[in-house]
């Protein structure tokens, strides 16, 4: 699949994600899932993922569990049972975190960072092609690409017990900053003009189709 048609079905996802039926999510998860389990690379990108975002995941348990009002799903516990509101919303909202996060894994996660940089310039073509929107392209490839640098720095940053916090944050941004300094910022790598296969843009338009008829069965 080209890597704008992949940016594309991530973006349109990503809105109608949220206003989906539990349904529909479970089977987006589960797709999502199998793409996973047939490419081990993908699947332990999926798990990483999860990993990168357990404690935001965790957060959202404990708040729509026991902060959102609603009858008590065991009144024994009292005020420490969680409500049956607050399961529900919080399956729904971990659900859209997890098909968000596998999403990404499955349609970007192997792409190179320029090729993903040049996929970006090409979908801000035509009047959003200004000097503005190129530098941003640019700017979330060159995130990509150094984020996991920065996230082992962090780790190692972490795991040094020598120094207090203070300073190791300190020596971090020194250290992420000199980085910064030697990256290369030449321009990504343009995919060529018309090289997007025309099938293809059906496939981002028979999702959004999809999935706005699935909200509005729903509603």
């Amino acid at each position: 699949m080209h890597p704008v048609i992949r940016i594309l079905n991530l973006l349109v996802l990503a809105g109608l994600a949220p206003w989906l039926p539990p349904s529909a999510l479970s089977v987006a998860a589960l797709l999502l899932l199998s793409a996973g389990l047939l490419s081990p690379e993908t699947g332990k990108k999926m798990l990483r993922g999860l990993r990168r975002v357990r404690w935001l995941l965790i957060s959202l348990l404990v708040f729509f569990f026991w902060f959102t009002p609603g009858e008590l799903l065991l009144p024994v516990l009292g005020p420490l049972s969680p409500t049956l509101v607050g399961i529900q919303l919080a399956a729904h909202r971990v659900g859209v975190l997890v098909v968000m996060v596998w999403a990404a894994a499955v349609f970007i996660g192997d792409l190179p960072p320029r090729e993903l940089t040049a996929a970006l310039r090409r979908l801000l073509a035509g009047r959003l092609n200004t000097p503005v929107t190129v530098r941003f392209a640019e700017r979330v490839g060159l995130l990509l690409a150094e984020l996991p640098e920065v996230e082992t720095r962090v780790r190692a940053a972490l795991r040094n017990r020598e120094t207090s916090l203070p300073d190791r944050a300190a020596e971090l941004f020194l250290a992420v900053e000199r980085q910064a300094d030697t990256l290369d910022l030449q321009p990504a790598v343009q995919l060529p003009p018309g090289n997007v296969p025309r099938l293809q843009w059906l496939l981002p338009i028979l999702l959004l189709a999809s999935g706005i008829l699935l909200v509005k069965f729903q509603g």
